[in-house]
């Protein structure tokens, strides 16, 4: 079990544990929407907002 202060260590910023999440569900790099696959997706990044560095497709059917 982790504690508090090791996941303050492993992640001391939002970036950090983005990317890290990011590197888990995309080993190779290529994004990909979680809805319908596709790789034609952009990062939706928006200052202080809870989807920061969210990817999605710009217009997904699912």
């Amino acid at each position: 079990m982790i504690s508090l202060f090791d996941l303050a260590e492993k992640f001391p910023t939002e970036d950090a544990a983005r990317d890290w999440f990011e590197a888990i569900i995309w080993p190779g790099g290529a994004r990909c929407c979680p809805r319908c696959g596709s790789v034609n997706t952009h990062e939706a990044r928006g200052a202080g907002t809870s989807s920061a560095g969210v990817t999605t497709r710009a217009v997904c059917p699912f």
